[in-house]
């Protein structure tokens, strides 16, 4: 039971919502020997991963039933954003610089190593090089610049790639697997997936790029550094900063965009001679802060009482980072730095849609969704242009409402991606032994 609003009884106290079940469900061996018999058949067989493949690794999922999930009390939806960037650059890379340190302290699980040894068997061909991917003046890539004062790649090189970004197969009939990921964690690719056979729609925590992309254009992969900037070092209690229980019937009282439009009302009542946007003083923070048993004050009989348990909750803070101490842009030196991931309100760039349309035009015979909810798009309709295609659906993840239009034929496998992918892809990749660093036994399809 959620702890009761003050004025409330417990008999008019509403009860929270009921948690979907979390418990793996046992798989049907008729429906997973269907599955089996699809796969060793499959031709062109393609992916889309979401989320939930990266669970088990620890990696949150940012997920909730009342709406978007919070950190540090700020909706993601709002501080994944452009206009968050521009409203408030530090709180921003705040977020990005812990959601680095979670991915590369994590390790891939059961599910990514399965998709890896399934691409590394099933090889997406071409070269590899997608429209989407390729260098540019100012992109550095191991610390190396690519194209940088060379004009990029030369002319014969790019018609050589055109099929190849399509991906046309090597040999007819031979078997492909494509992963079209939504995840910007890299842990698909550190374990082992060959970097041909997966897609970063989204693009990934460690590439960066410059806030300018029209007048400098500088782009960075594979930044591992950490911190990129002394001021984006690991703080006490960051654990902390991710929801503790994302589907809470509570939302937050405030946000800076609730209080940047409040702002402009009173601009416009008051006049700009009239109104003044002081900024907040240290006595406005500690009423904000969380409830405390520390005793102090005076209540005027000597004794020095609680603070008040009804102190204000959920008010998300701004950052006390300058733009000084942020990472800047090495080409320009002029503005700031960004992730190269595509943030909320942006879309994808038309190289990626291109390749995507190419993708689902040479025919799918098997799609695989694994634990995603579907709501983003373009990337929710892809499971519908793989029908459209041809291919049958196999849905994976742990809750089965995620399983959206559906068709007879399609398959939902609930239970989480780790346990139940190296199950669905046994014909293909064996059965794993040892370690999850170890390469597993090598089945034969």
């Amino acid at each position: 039971m959620y702890p009761l609003r003050p004025q409330q009884t417990q008999q008019t106290q509403p009860p929270p919502p009921p948690r979907p079940s979390t418990a793996p469900t046992p798989l049907d061996p008729t429906t997973v020997a269907d599955f089996h018999a699809a796969l060793l058949g499959a031709r062109r067989t393609i992916a889309v991963l979401g989320a939930g493949l990266s669970a088990a690794s620890g990696i949150p999922t940012y997920r909730s039933r009342t709406g978007s999930a919070l950190w540090r009390n700020h909706d993601i939806a709002a501080v994944a954003t452009p206009a968050a960037l521009r409203r408030d650059p530090g709180l921003v890379w705040e977020f990005y610089a812990s959601r680095r340190r979670q991915a590369l302290g994590a390790d891939p699980n059961a599910a990514h190593w399965a998709l890896a040894e399934l691409a590394r068997r099933r090889q997406f061909s071409g070269s590899g090089v997608r429209r989407s991917e390729r260098g540019c003046e100012g992109t550095k890539k191991g610390g190396k610049s690519e194209g940088e004062g060379q004009g990029g790649k030369r002319e014969e090189e790019e018609e050589e790639e055109e099929d190849g970004a399509k991906g046309e197969e090597k040999e007819e009939g031979e078997k492909t697997f494509l992963a079209l990921t939504q995840n910007i964690d890299g842990l698909s690719i550190r374990a082992g997936h060959p970097p041909d056979g997966i897609w970063n729609l989204h693009g990934s925590l460690f590439d960066l790029k410059c806030t300018d992309a029209v007048g400098c254009g500088y782009r960075e992969r594979d930044n591992f550094a950490e911190p990129l900037t002394p001021a984006l070092a690991k703080t006490d209690g960051e654990e902390n900063d991710d929801d503790p229980d994302p589907d809470r019937s509570r939302i937050p009282k405030a946000s800076s965009l609730l209080l940047d439009g409040i702002a402009a009302k009173n601009r416009a009542i008051l006049g700009e001679g009239r109104y003044v946007d002081a900024a907040p003083k240290a006595t406005d923070y500690q009423a904000l802060q969380p409830p405390t048993t520390d005793t102090t004050g005076d209540d005027g009989n000597g004794k020095t009482p609680l603070r008040p348990k009804a102190a204000v909750l959920d008010i998300p803070l701004p950052s006390k980072l300058t733009a000084e101490e942020l990472p800047r842009c090495p080409k320009c030196k002029t503005n700031l730095l960004r992730p190269d991931v595509v943030w909320f309100g942006e879309t994808l760039s038309v190289d990626v849609v291109e390749d995507v349309d190419a993708l689902f035009a040479r025919g799918v015979d098997l799609c695989l969704v694994v634990g995603t909810s579907s709501t983003v798009w373009p990337v929710a309709g892809y499971a519908d242009r793989a029908r459209a295609a041809g291919a049958r659906v196999a849905v994976v993840n742990t809750d089965p409402g995620d399983a959206k239009n559906m068709r007879p034929g399609d398959w939902v496998f609930v239970g989480g991606a780790a346990e139940v992918l190296p199950v669905l892809l046994e014909p293909v990749i064996g059965l794993r032994e040892g370690s999850e660093g170890e390469e597993g036994a090598r089945g034969r399809e």
